[in-house]
C-alpha cells in the first residue's frame, strides 16, 4: 500500500516547484513567489524539473525520501481557477485512498490574488497514511502551487509548523506597489 500512496504524492509532487527571487535590480523585473524560510530546506536533497512555461523544485528530506518533502511549482502565463485545480489535484488521493479527506484551511493573509490552501490525508485499509498541505496562489502572470508532504505517523506541531510556514508565503511584483518585493542577500533562481 506504501506503493499506492507513494503512486498518490509522486503525481502531485510533479505538479507541484520554484520559488522566484526576490526583486534584486538584476533579477527578472515583474511577478515573484516569495518563501520566507527557504534556509529550512537548503539542506535538503533537490531534484529541478523545467519544460516550456512550468518549473518544479521538490526538496526531499535525507534519509527519508519522499516520505518527507516539499515542493513548489510555477506554471508561466497560465491562469487557473484555484478551485478547479484543487478539484484536479485531489483527484488522485479520491482514486487512490480508502480514506481521503480534504480540509479547507483558511489563509491568514489578504492577499489581491485568488488563494487556495488546504490539507489532505489519505489512509489505507493496510495503516499507511499520507498527509498533503497545500497552498495555490493564482498571480497575474502565473499560478504557484507549494506542496508539502509526508508518510506515516506524523506528529501534529510538526503539521502546525509547516502550516505557520506556509501562511508566510506571497506574490510580489517589481512593476507594481500592491506587494512589493522585499530585498534579499541571497537569491535563489530556478
Amino acid at each position: 500500500m506504501i506503493k499506492n500512496i507513494l503512486i498518490v504524492i509522486a503525481p502531485l509532487l510533479l505538479v507541484a516547484g520554484c520559488a522566484s527571487p526576490a526583486y534584486n535590480s538584476d533579477v527578472y523585473q515583474g511577478e515573484h513567489l516569495i518563501t520566507p524560510y527557504y534556509a529550512d530546506v537548503e539542506d535538503w536533497l533537490v531534484s529541478e524539473q523545467q519544460v516550456n512555461n512550468f518549473s518544479s523544485r521538490i526538496w526531499q528530506q535525507p534519509g527519508k525520501g519522499m516520505a518527507d518533502a516539499y515542493s513548489v511549482s510555477v506554471f508561466y502565463d497560465q491562469v487557473s481557477v484555484t478551485s478547479q485545480r484543487r478539484k484536479r489535484l485531489d483527484e488522485p488521493g479520491l482514486k487512490a485512498c480508502d480514506t481521503f479527506t480534504s480540509t479547507t484551511l483558511s489563509f491568514p493573509q489578504d492577499l489581491p490574488y485568488p488563494v487556495e490552501y488546504w490539507e489532505t490525508l489519505c489512509a489505507n485499509n493496510n495503516g499507511t497514511r499520507a498527509k498533503l498541505l497545500h497552498l495555490i496562489i493564482q498571480g497575474k502572470n502565473n499560478l504557484y502551487h507549494i506542496q508539502k508532504s509526508w508518510q506515516g505517523d506524523i506528529p501534529a506541531n510538526l503539521v502546525q509548523q509547516w502550516k505557520t510556514k506556509f501562511e508566510t508565503i506571497f506574490v510580489c511584483d517589481t512593476r507594481t506597489n500592491v506587494v512589493e518585493c522585499p530585498e534579499v542577500q541571497k537569491l535563489t533562481e530556478l
